[in-house]
């Protein structure tokens, strides 16, 4: 892997302050880019940020772009350019299969065939080395995943330490932590004493843990995006037929309950004996 010089990088953010002259080059974090209008705006018009690439493409001759009327003239054939696609399956005699990049390519794709998308995940060699510790009792923070937002369970035996904080709170800033992938390096001293639960992936569900943990009450998330905004309410109806029925009914968020998705519920309850009382 090559890695970028520093006049290669002088030269990348010449191009960005030609774009929006307010970006500080300290202050480059996801949190941070809201404040950059301009460079947001370029951003939504001519980039396109999946999980396996970054791209950008300059819009079409016909468009009022400044920028992209006034810097380098597009390329030859600029007509026939077309976004890197997506990973696209389709059912095969042989089983599933991923469609060849030139099948693709100049098609519209989304990342629903993602392979870290895909609900089913084997077990992790490291959960099975960390099975003890990988219990509700043992909960002891979250980290968000810096693709899908999901938070997940951060397991150790004993409270976390300041260095152990710090460590942790390294790993979300600089968007190290992805679902399914370990927390630490393994040369890191934090490594195999606090650990997240690797088998799973952006399209799991949050961890019951994070719900019932008995050390840490934890900011309440719908249970199928992680979404802590926009929860319907504990007292609606809709949630209140589950909950006459079932012991325990996990959060769910207005988007998810919009696209047909159901709370997550535990425990049916005796409705003849709730009926005698």
């Amino acid at each position: 892997m090559f890695s970028i010089s520093d006049d290669q990088m002088d030269a990348l953010f010449g191009y960005i302050f030609t774009i929006d002259p307010n970006v500080d080059r300290e202050k480059l974090q996801k949190k941070d880019l809201t404040a950059y209008k301009a460079l947001t705006d370029f951003m939504q018009k001519h980039c396109k940020v999946s999980h396996y690439v970054f791209q950008v493409m300059k819009c079409k001759p016909e468009m009022p772009c400044n920028y992209c009327n006034n810097h380098p003239p597009r390329m030859q054939n600029f007509d026939q350019l077309h976004w890197v696609p997506d990973p696209v399956c389709i059912q095969g005699a042989d089983g599933e299969r991923y469609r060849e990049f030139s099948e693709v390519y100049g098609n519209t794709t989304t990342e629903q065939d993602r392979p870290s998308l895909k609900s089913s995940v084997t077990t992790s060699p490291a959960d099975v080395v960390h099975k003890d510790l990988l219990v509700t009792r043992k909960v002891r923070s979250y980290i968000q995943c810096s693709d899908c937002t999901k938070p997940r369970c951060v397991y150790s035996n004993g409270c976390l330490t300041p260095g152990m904080t710090k460590a942790l709170e390294d790993a979300e800033t600089e968007n190290d932590y992805v679902c399914g992938a370990q927390l630490f390096p393994g040369d890191n001293p934090h490594s195999n004493s606090v650990v997240v639960r690797e088998s799973v992936s952006c399209a799991s569900q949050i961890e019951v843990s994070y719900y019932s943990s008995p050390r840490t009450a934890f900011q309440p998330c719908c249970i199928h995006c992680g979404k802590f905004e926009d929860l319907v309410a504990s007292t609606d109806d809709y949630l209140n037929g589950y909950k006459e029925r079932y012991k325990v009914v996990r959060p769910l968020c207005q988007s998810c309950k919009d696209i047909g998705k159901e709370p997550v519920c535990w425990g049916v309850n005796n409705v003849s004996r709730k009926r005698k009382h």
